[in-house]
Parts: structure tokens; C-alpha cells; sequence
């Protein structure tokens, strides 16, 4: 599978593919995309919320969910959250498995991964790594 870097505007393709994939899924509200409208992940819906053990519960789900629903090429096992400050900077973790001909229906994994999320500075926008 292959797609153009957001950044750059090269073709990617593999695990870098992946994980832009990652950071546009958790970033976009359901609804937003057009043409795509069922996309997306209910963590824009939790900001605001106080940060507490059940809001943290309910963040690591909705990530691991809409995961699993819109990214075949990688399997979530752990939503580790980092770092939450007041200013809201955050960084997560999400481990897994990368499934690079997942989108194929072969679920033979290559080995295990990790993402990193993290917004930028004073909280604004999330960048995957």
C-alpha cells in the first residue's frame, strides 16, 4: 500500500505509510472526512473532559477501537498513556503488531511496534512517530 507524506508530498509506502495512517485516524473526528465520513475516532469528543482514570480508560479504548476498525496493517495490543499535563501536552504510546499485507487478509505480522503520539507544544495538533 502506498500514500503521499503529508509533509513532504513524497510517495511512502510500509510502516512510514502506517504510521501517518495511525496519526490521521486518531486525529480526525467521525464525520469530518469528506468522501469518508465513517473515518475517524471519538477522541476529539474527550478533550475538554477532566483527566481522571475513567476518562484515561475511555481515551486508551477509543484509540484501540477505531484502530482496529480503519488500520488492518496493525494490530493495537497496549495504549500506554505517557505524559498528560495541565497544558495539555500529551504522549501515548500504542504498541502492536505491524501487519504489512493486512489490508490483503494475510495477518502474518512482521514484528512488533511502537507509535508515538504526541502533541505539540501548549497541546496543539498531534504528531505521529
Amino acid at each position: 500500500m502506498a500514500g503521499i507524506d503529508a509533509r513532504t508530498g513524497q510517495v511512502i509506502t510500509g510502516w512510514a505509510h502506517v504510521v501517518q495512517s495511525v496519526g490521521i485516524i486518531i486525529t480526525t473526528r467521525l464525520g469530518d472526512r469528506a468522501m469518508r465520513r465513517h473515518v475517524g475516532a471519538v477522541t476529539s469528543a474527550l478533550l475538554g473532559q477532566l483527566v481522571n482514570r475513567a476518562s484515561m480508560i475511555r481515551l486508551q479504548q477509543s484509540i484501540a477501537v477505531a484502530l482496529d476498525l480503519f488500520e488492518p496493517r496493525f494490530r493495537v495490543r497496549r495504549v500506554i498513556p505517557v505524559r498528560i499535563e495541565r497544558t495539555g501536552r500529551v504522549e501515548i504510546h500504542i504498541e502492536g503488531e505491524y501487519l504489512p499485507r493486512g489490508h490483503l487478509g494475510d495477518l502474518r505480522p512482521e514484528g512488533t511496534r511502537r507509535i508515538v503520539l504526541a502533541s505539540s507544544e501548549r497541546g496543539q495538533g498531534m504528531n505521529a512517530q
